[in-house]
């Protein structure tokens, strides 16, 4: 793989960042795309603008597709959304092909599913249940169709939740980053819901290394799909809890916890979830990053200061 040159759209995000840094440490040359490009090995591309589109893949073998519009803006414009998350996947898939990539790897959503329990593989029928899992949802069926016409290989990863400290990328709503910065500037945590719901939350360290196994062992199928998850559930109320007890471990102060009140019939409802990520397991991967050593990571970089 380190033979390799990746390109990475929308390198400079979330996911991204990790996935930069994971790549490096392998010795690959790395470029990505921004909005805003800036040095040699950042290349200019819009989602919106198909002009932008062309010719982006020239001179890499290998592309890991990341840049989407979020849940957050695909809720304010969702036209604008199926063109960037969905269509613009298919006009990057058809330069990859011009360019001679040898490897796509999409990154989808566990939204496709459109559940939120119950045993999930990857031959669970997607019904997606939002506007941000149906234009991911589409993407991926340009990209089923166009493999088995073109034969470039495709991976799409149905990723769970990612959690991790967001370095250069404004995500510091999300539930376990906002715990983290709430704690350490107000000593309090508030859920407004009783926050009983499980998920499936996996560090972005290891899907970093998840796509780079990915990578590594890709072989000529034409569209393979794989879940990435962790296969264990917290429940907010547990994410809250452990960012509380983790900041009075290092701080030595007291945290306050403000949560509603539940039921016994409340407690009862909750439903279980699995998701299975079976497939890419047996290719070598497994979740290694434990949920202290995330928060860890996110108090650092809040003390840091680095954009919050």
């Amino acid at each position: 793989m380190n033979q390799e040159r990746v390109l990475i759209t929308g390198g400079n995000g979330y996911i991204g960042h990790y996935l930069v840094n994971a790549l490096k440490e392998c010795g690959t040359e790395v470029f990505i795309t921004s909005r805003n490009a800036k040095g040699n090995d950042c290349r200019h591309m819009e989602l919106l603008d198909t002009a932008t589109i062309a010719g982006i893949c020239h001179g890499v073998g290998e592309v890991v597709h990341l840049a989407n519009l979020d849940e957050r803006l695909v809720k304010q414009q969702s036209r604008e959304a199926l063109l960037a998350n969905s269509y613009a996947t298919r006009e990057l898939y058809l330069d990859a092909v011009r360019e001679g990539v040898k490897k796509f790897i999409y990154f989808s959503t566990f939204h496709v599913y459109g559940c939120n329990s119950g045993n999930i593989d990857e031959d669970t029928v997607p019904k997606p249940q939002t506007d941000y899992g149906l234009t991911h949802y589409f993407a991926e069926q340009y990209l089923e169709q166009l493999s088995k016409q073109e034969g470039l290989p495709v991976a799409v990863v149905r990723l769970t939740n990612g959690i991790g400290a967001p370095i250069g990328a404004d995500k510091w709503y999300l539930v376990l980053n906002d715990f983290c910065r709430t704690v350490l500037a107000t000593g309090k945590i508030t859920l407004k819901s009783n926050g009983l719901p499980q998920r499936d939350f996996v560090p972005l360290r290891d899907v970093a290394k998840a796509t780079v196994v990915l990578l590594k062992t890709m072989q000529n199928n034409p569209y393979e799909v794989y879940n990435v998850s962790s296969e264990v559930t917290y429940s907010i109320r547990d994410l809250a809890f452990a960012a509380a007890k983790f900041y009075e471990r290092r701080y030595g102060k007291k945290a306050e916890i403000e949560i509603p009140s539940v039921t016994q019939a409340e407690a009862d409802a909750v439903k279980p979830l699995h998701v299975s990520s079976h497939k890419i397991r047996r290719l070598g991967w497994n979740p290694q990053i434990t949920l202290d050593e995330v928060i860890d990571e996110i108090f650092t970089v809040l003390e840091r200061g680095e954009k919050i």
